[in-house]
């Protein structure tokens, strides 16, 4: 829930009365099983135009969103929830700042490369397609880290950065 830092300081009227907060969690939790334990309180289907298409691989999990479960647990973004290789921390024991800095986070903000991945560094696509930068998509569906997300389909769909 929100808590009075920044710019939220001295906004007294966005926040929600104990009662409030007490519901949102109730209903979040009650939902939680309903979404196979995934609830998605951001959207990150959008990457950055920024985005360094050719070797870099960076995904919006920890560069534009964090997940947190109903636990209160932080992960890089929905697709890692639940998944202790991906854990970065969980309030109130760390702080969102901690998390969000956390060197785990690395492998999202550039760290890995398109010669790392299995697939897609031979693709021909793989300069325009952005499908490739979703790192957690492919270890939600069982793969690995550096497996090509399901929808591939060994380069006949992807996904393309918008050219001007």
């Amino acid at each position: 829930m929100l808590k009075p830092l920044g710019r939220a300081i001295d906004n007294n009227n966005i926040f929600l009365d104990g009662e409030s907060e007490q519901n949102i969690k109730e209903i979040i939790v009650s939902i939680t099983g309903k979404y196979n334990n995934r609830i998605m309180l951001s959207d990150d289907s959008e990457l950055s135009s920024d985005i360094d298409t050719q070797e870099s691989i960076t995904c919006a999990a920890g560069n534009k969103i964090l997940a947190i479960d109903n636990h209160f647990n932080i992960y890089p973004c929905i697709y890692g929830i639940n998944s202790k290789n991906y854990l970065l921390g969980s309030f109130p024991a760390n702080s969102l700042v901690d998390c969000w800095y956390s060197d785990k986070l690395e492998i999202f903000r550039g760290k890995t490369q398109l010669n790392d991945l299995e697939k897609c560094k031979n693709c021909v696509f793989n300069i325009r397609c952005i499908a490739k930068n979703c790192r957690l998509k492919p270890v939600y569906q069982g793969k690995t880290f550096y497996s090509p997300i399901s929808y591939c389909q060994n380069g006949k769909q992807h996904v393309f950065v918008k050219t001007a």
